[in-house]
C-alpha cells in the first residue's frame, strides 16, 4: 500500500493523459469547437461522430471576441482547407509508459502503444485515408498488481496485439456531404460519462458513416457491423449489424435539438428494407430478429459560456393494450457545462446525471449489446451507456485547456449499479416492478486526475494519470468493501 500512495503521490506532482497527437485529431478540435459556440452564445456543432473538417467548418462562428480569439484560430487552422492536390504524413510515435493497478479492473484501452505509426493520405479536400501499425500488448495479457508495470512488461512476439489498426478508413468529403467507411471510432450524444444509445465502449467500429450538414440542418445515417452468431458458434445467424438514423435541428441560434432512432438487426439472410434510412425502421420490428431504440437529445445556450445538454433514450414502453409484464426500458441524462476564456486558455465546469431502467438494452430476442471481438478472444459490451443498464451515475467535473501546451481534467463520479447486469437472461428474470437500482446496489465512488503537457519541445509530451476508487457492495454483497488504485506516468516522442 506504501508502493502505491507514493506512486500516487509521484502522479498528483506530474501531469496526465489525454490525448497525444502534435496536431489536434478532429474529435479535440469538436470539443474545442464546442467550447466556442457557448462562450459565443451559440448551440454546440453536431455531437455525433467521427467529423470531417468541413462539417466542423460549417458550425465555425463566423467572428469571434477578443476573449475566444485564440480559440477561434486553433479552431479554424485545423478546419482550414487543404490547397495541396496530395499531401502525405508517416510520424512515428514512441511512448514509454510506467504504470500500475492494484487489482484487474483495467481498461487496456487506456495503456498506450510502445510503437505507433499512424499513416495520412489527403488528396485534396476530398479523399482522405488513414491507418497505422500499432505495437502494443495482446488485450487481456496486461499484468496487473502492487507493483509498477511499463508498456515493455511481457512484450515478445507471442505479446503483442496484431487486431491493428484500430482505425482504417476512407473518407470522401464534400461541402455538405461526407462519406466514411472502414474501421472507425464513433459515438452519438453530449454526454460526459457516456452517451445512451451509441457511446465509444468498443475501440473500433466496423461500418459506414454518411452525412449531409448545413448551418441549419444535418442528417445522418450509418450501417456498423459486428460477430454474428456463425463466428460465434452460438447460433445459425450469418449477419449482426447496427443501423442508425439522426436528423439534427437549430430552430434558432441557441438551440440544437436531434432526434434519433437505431435497429440492431440479426438474421440468417439479409433484408435489404433495412438499409432505406428514409423510413422508420421501427415498422421492421420483429422481437426475434431486431431491437430497435428511439431517443432525443439537446444542447441549449442560457447565456454565453452556460449550456444545458441532455438526452432521453426509450428501449421499450408498454401500451395499456399490452403485456403487462414486460418492462419498460427508458435512460435519462440532464447535464450542464459552463466555459470561462481566460488569456491563459479556456476553464470548463460540468456536471451530469443519467439514469438507466434495469432492462434497458435487454429484449427477449435480441439485446443491444454486441460481443466485441480483440486479438483471439470475445468479450460482451454495450453499445450504449458504459455503465450499462440498471445504473445511477452522478458527475462532476473540471478542464483547462491552454490551446497550446497543457490539458488537464478532473472530475468525481458516483455510481449505483444494480444486479441486472449484461449477462442477465431477459426471459426469465425480467420483472415489470423493478426500478434502479435493482437488489443490492454496488456502489462507487471515483477521483479522477488527467493531463498532457509538451512545456520543453512540442514533439515531446509528458503524460500520466490517477484514478482511485472506493467501492461498497461490491459484486452486491453486503458490507464488502475495496479501494483500488490506478497510475500511469510516462513520456511520448513524435519523430
Amino acid at each position: 500500500m506504501k508502493r502505491l500512495l507514493s506512486f500516487s503521490v509521484l502522479i498528483l506532482l506530474a501531469c496526465s493523459q489525454i490525448l497525444f497527437a502534435a496536431t489536434p485529431s478532429l474529435e479535440l478540435t469538436a470539443s474545442r469547437l464546442e467550447k466556442l459556440c457557448s462562450l459565443e452564445g451559440l448551440s454546440g456543432p453536431s455531437s455525433f461522430y467521427p467529423y470531417s473538417k468541413k462539417e466542423l467548418f460549417m458550425n465555425l462562428p463566423e467572428s469571434s471576441s477578443v476573449k475566444t480569439h485564440s480559440l477561434h484560430d486553433a479552431v479554424s487552422t485545423r478546419t482550414e482547407e487543404t490547397h495541396k492536390a496530395f499531401s502525405w504524413s508517416i510520424p512515428l510515435k514512441l511512448s514509454l509508459e510506467a504504470y500500475m493497478n492494484s487489482d484487474e479492473r483495467y481498461r487496456w484501452e487506456d495503456r498506450l502503444p510502445l510503437l505507433d505509426i499512424p499513416m495520412n493520405f489527403d488528396f485534396g479536400d476530398l479523399f482522405v485515408f488513414r491507418t497505422g501499425f500499432v505495437l502494443k500488448q495482446r488485450y487481456k495479457n496486461v499484468p496487473y498488481g502492487d507493483s509498477f508495470y511499463t508498456n515493455l512488461t511481457g512484450l515478445n512476439g507471442d505479446e503483442f496485439d496484431f487486431f491493428w489498426p484500430y482505425r482504417g478508413y476512407l473518407q470522401v468529403n464534400a461541402p455538405h456531404f461526407s462519406l466514411t467507411a472502414g474501421r472507425i471510432g464513433m459515438s452519438m450524444g453530449p454526454g460526459k460519462t457516456g452517451n445512451l444509445i451509441i457511446s465509444d465502449n468498443l475501440n473500433f467500429f466496423d461500418g459506414i458513416v454518411l452525412k449531409f450538414f448545413s448551418r441549419g440542418f444535418q442528417f445522418s445515417t450509418s450501417v456498423q457491423f459486428f460477430s454474428p452468431e456463425t463466428e460465434m458458434g452460438t447460433g445459425k445467424r450469418t449477419f449482426e449489424m447496427l443501423i442508425a438514423h439522426r436528423a439534427e435541428f437549430v430552430p434558432f441560434s441557441k438551440l440544437r435539438i436531434s432526434l434519433n432512432e437505431t435497429i440492431m438487426y440479426c438474421d440468417e439472410s439479409f433484408d435489404i428494407r433495412f438499409l432505406n434510412p428514409m423510413v422508420i425502421y421501427h415498422q421492421y420490428f420483429t422481437a426475434d430478429l431486431t431491437n430497435s431504440i428511439i431517443g432525443l437529445d439537446f444542447d441549449l445556450n442560457i447565456v454565453k459560456g452556460l449550456d444545458l445538454y441532455g438526452q432521453v433514450a426509450m428501449d421499450q414502453y408498454q401500451l395499456s393494450n399490452e403485456n403487462k409484464e414486460t418492462p419498460n426500458a427508458f435512460g435519462y441524462q440532464l447535464g450542464l457545462e459552463y466555459n470561462i476564456a481566460l488569456d491563459a486558455g479556456i476553464l470548463s465546469f460540468w456536471t451530469e446525471f443519467t439514469q438507466t431502467d434495469p432492462w434497458m438494452y435487454h429484449r427477449d430476442g435480441v439485446d443491444y449489446i454486441v460481443w466485441y471481438h480483440y486479438n483471439f478472444g470475445y468479450e460482451k459490451r454495450f453499445i450504449g451507456y458504459p455503465y450499462g443498464c440498471d445504473s445511477q451515475v452522478w458527475a462532476i467535473g473540471a478542464e483547462f485547456d491552454s490551446l497550446s501546451w497543457l490539458i488537464c481534467n478532473a472530475s468525481l463520479v458516483y455510481s449505483r449499479q444494480g444486479e441486472v447486469n449484461i449477462d442477465s437472461d431477459f426471459a426469465t428474470e425480467k420483472n415489470s416492478a423493478d426500478r434502479t437500482p435493482t437488489g443490492t446496489p454496488e456502489n462507487d465512488l471515483s477521483f479522477c486526475l488527467g493531463a498532457e503537457a509538451g512545456p520543453f519541445w512540442k514533439y515531446c509530451k509528458l503524460y500520466g494519470g490517477l484514478q482511485i476508487h472506493y467501492t461498497v457492495n461490491l459484486d452486491h454483497v453486503i458490507g464488502q468493501k475495496d479501494i483500488n488504485v490506478q497510475g500511469s506516468l510516462g513520456v511520448a516522442i513524435e519523430f
